[in-house]
This record gives structure tokens, C-alpha cells and sequence, in this order.
């Protein structure tokens, strides 16, 4: 939970100081600890596929999509984390078929 937000920032270091509570005992953050966070203003409902579904390539991810029996590459894009397996991205609608994993399908 977030308590405390300055309202001035370090231009130098790129940096504003916050503190937050912790919720639960998974001592996972330190005293003083430098954290890379992204703050989301609203809801959005997105896709979620697992991370293995993702490929990256010429720097752009995409997925293999289902399409009439064949796998296709769409690109998305990601957008946030929701757990160590698994990521939203943009650019799927609702009931596409991804291939859970890419892995070996650039050989296909």
C-alpha cells in the first residue's frame, strides 16, 4: 500500500521518493530498496497468455495465433505482468487461440 508520495522528484537520479507498506510477511523488499514500478490509473481487460507463448524477433513480440488449422504470427504487445508465468498483452480479442508455447514453431 502505497502511504506516502512526494511531490517533487530527483531529475538526476529519475526518481520519486515513496514509501509503501508491505501486505503480508514475504519479506521480499528491504529497507531503502530501489524498486522499478509502473502505477495503472483505471481497468483495462486485457489477454493474458503465458510468457512461453511470446516470441520475440527484429524487435517486435508476437504470438502464433489459430487461424482455419494453421498457426499464424500476430504481433502484440505487452503490456503488464500479472504473475511470473503469465503476461497481458495488447492486440488479441477475446476467443483467439494461441499456441502456449513458441518454442521451436520458427522451424516449422
Amino acid at each position: 500500500m502505497i502511504t506516502y508520495i512526494s511531490d517533487s522528484s530527483d531529475p538526476d537520479a529519475k526518481t520519486i521518493k515513496t514509501y509503501i507498506r508491505i501486505i503480508g510477511d514475504q519479506n521480499l523488499f528491504r529497507q531503502n530498496m530501489f524498486l522499478k514500478i509502473r502505477i495503472v490509473n483505471g481497468k483495462r481487460r486485457l489477454p493474458v497468455v503465458p510468457k512461453t507463448a511470446l516470441l520475440y524477433k527484429d524487435g517486435k513480440f508476437s504470438v502464433y495465433l489459430s487461424v482455419g488449422g494453421k498457426y499464424e504470427l500476430k504481433e502484440v504487445k505487452p503490456a503488464f505482468d500479472v504473475s511470473e508465468k503469465l503476461i497481458a498483452v495488447e492486440g488479441l480479442k477475446e476467443g483467439d487461440e494461441v499456441l502456449l508455447s513458441a518454442i521451436g514453431m520458427e522451424k516449422t
